[in-house]
């Protein structure tokens, strides 16, 4: 496993052998736009980078509440590239903050575009048993 990218909001690794990205994510309850705004233009950069076919998301740690502005964006920036690598499936690991949960799953759901497979866990060993079927 190759970490690409590490910070106190997040780590990002690639496992070469199954193809996925794995992130974990920390940011706390509240993180600057500007903040939200570059890690995820980073994390769009590794995504065409090693075009996974599979991402685990970590989100057990996560605090941020998403707000609706910031969902759209996301959804906006990570869309296409999403299609053009060819994700086929995202793993969730959801947090343990009610609202942070429920943030990051609306993310994922307003994106009606999406071609992907996407599923939530409480348990990481059932999350990548899911994703390597």
């Amino acid at each position: 496993m190759e970490t690409l990218y590490a910070s106190d909001k997040v780590v990002m690794s690639y496992d070469t052998a199954t193809n996925t990205l794995i992130t974990r994510w920390t940011m706390p309850e509240s993180v600057d736009a500007e903040l939200y705004k570059d890690i995820f233009f980073k994390y769009k950069d590794i995504i065409l980078e090693k075009r996974p076919d599979k991402i685990f998301a970590d989100g057990v740690n996560n605090r941020n509440t998403i707000t609706p502005e910031l969902q759209a964006w996301t959804n906006e920036l990570l869309s296409e590239p999403y299609r053009e690598i060819g994700l086929k499936k995202m793993a969730v690991l959801i947090s343990a903050d009610f609202y942070a949960a429920l943030s990051v799953q609306q993310t994922i759901e307003e994106d009606t575009t999406a071609e992907y497979q996407t599923a939530f866990f409480e348990d990481e060993a059932k999350a990548f048993e899911w994703l390597n079927q």
